[in-house]
């Protein structure tokens, strides 16, 4: 990855518009040059993270919105594209029954693709298809480890939420330090999460990582517009061989929740103690639904 120059991105909040200064980039056109993760102190996970110094990619299949990385292949694009069913029906016949003669495969693929024009408007076909290739999408998504951040690190409700009603912290990382490490390659790597309509993603018809990369990418980037304040960013790995990668110089910062115990306050100064990261701390803002932080001594 190359850095270009700074910028900004432009997004708006119930606050109002936000700037987030950014990276223009070859590989990744605009980045924020800071993202934040929400982390609730009460998980198994959450201090074996901090003390072993590591992030945790998730397997997308566990999310906790239902809908999430988990769209359905759009196999009616099929019925209304013979040339894309056809191309479709001629990767499947051929990966799933090579041993047929050439002439028996081309009528299965015919057979296939009328039956699936002449079933054009019926919805339930295409509902059957699609949970026939349930496995296929969910073992698809393991391959993947994910890191869900966030763009804004004062968001209330993502304290409420994901850091535990501000009992918990904020992780401040580096995203230059972060693609450096672990995706120099340019593979997928990154990218901004998209509120809005359902994707449609044609069924996959190649072996080509590339390409079925681009199909999985709005699985991964998309999500229902009820979502929107969370100004997402994620961070992709494929396939996901260690789950855990570590921080090292890619930790910025820590921000704590004006909630947090005496107990976390004082096992979160010694991380950032031994890190040599700023600290700060959260309070409300007087007559105001916002927080600010002050930076704490440790």
């Amino acid at each position: 990855m190359m850095i270009l120059g700074d910028s900004y991105i432009k997004r708006n909040t119930v606050f109002g518009e936000k700037e987030i200064l950014s990276y223009e980039t070859d590989d990744f056109l605009s980045i924020p040059q800071k993202v934040y993760k929400y982390v609730d102190l009460t998980t198994a996970y959450a201090r074996e993270s901090l003390k072993e110094d590591y992030l945790w990619f998730s397997d997308p299949a566990t999310f906790n919105d239902p809908f999430d990385c988990k769209t359905w292949f759009a196999y009616h694009m099929l019925a209304d594209d013979e040339v894309l069913c056809r191309n479709y029906y001629e990767f499947h016949v051929a990966k799933d029954y090579p041993l047929l003669s050439h002439d028996k495969q081309q009528m299965l693929i015919s057979h296939n693709v009328q039956n699936m024009l002449s079933n054009k408007s019926n919805v339930e076909f295409f509902e059957d298809m699609d949970r026939q290739a349930l496995d296929f999408r969910l073992n698809g998504l393991k391959e993947f480890g994910v890191l869900c951040t966030c763009m804004i690190n004062d968001n209330i409700l993502l304290w409420s939420h994901y850091a535990n009603k501000h009992k918990g912290i904020c992780l401040g990382l580096k995203t230059d330090k972060l693609l450096e490490k672990y995706f120099e390659n340019g593979e997928m790597g990154a990218g901004e999460v998209h509120y809005g309509e359902f994707p449609l993603i044609t069924p996959v018809h190649t072996e080509n990582q590339e390409v079925i990369l681009d199909l999985f990418k709005p699985m991964i980037l998309s999500k229902a517009p009820f979502w929107n304040y969370e100004l997402e960013y994620r961070f992709t790995d494929y396939p996901c061989l260690h789950r855990k990668k570590p921080i090292g110089d890619i930790l910025d910062s820590v921000y704590m929740g004006f909630d947090i115990s005496a107990d976390d306050e004082s096992f979160i100064k010694e991380v950032c103690k031994s890190k040599g990261v700023k600290l700060y701390k959260s309070k409300k803002v007087f007559f105001k639904y916002e927080i600010e932080f002050v930076e704490v001594d440790y």
